[in-house]
């Protein structure tokens, strides 16, 4: 027999449950306004271009930084999603600094100033600097730059 005071005490900790939950949601929220806002932050900082990309280096993002001296790419069809540098370079990619951000994109290695050329559709040479710390989820595992 379900007494007078049970469906009281269920509803006040469902109640308490679902306040509870609520207040998770707007944590959640204000974390997640408060990590763009940072975003938005350090891009306005950028002094080029920001970039992401997955765990073998394939590019996934680009944006644009206001502060940047590097004209617009011809379109977004022109920006080279799914490739990685070694894909886009004029370079030799066996020389020895080629092979060296090879390890360290293997290895998880952040990366600093990489400088490496690319082939623009006019045919001259661009040169691109490029820096990267390694995305890791939560075991630790890298997951893009």
């Amino acid at each position: 027999m379900v007494s007078q005071r049970e469906p009281t005490v269920l509803a006040a900790a469902a109640l308490t449950w679902a306040f509870s939950l609520r207040r998770q949601v707007q944590q959640i929220r204000g974390t997640a306004l408060s990590l763009d806002a940072k975003y938005q932050d350090f891009l306005s900082c950028s002094a080029d271009w920001y970039w992401e990309t997955d765990a073998d280096g394939r590019f996934l993002r680009f944006e644009r930084g206001p502060q940047s001296a590097v004209p617009d790419v011809d379109g977004v069809d022109r920006l080279p999603y799914g490739k990685r540098r070694q894909d886009l370079t004029a370079d030799d990619t066996d020389q020895a600094h080629w092979r060296r951000h090879a390890e360290d994109i293997a290895a998880g290695r952040p990366f600093d100033n990489f400088l490496y050329s690319v082939r623009r559709s006019n045919g001259t040479l661009a040169y691109v600097r490029s820096s990267g710390r390694p995305v890791l989820d939560g075991d630790g595992k890298v997951i893009g730059w």
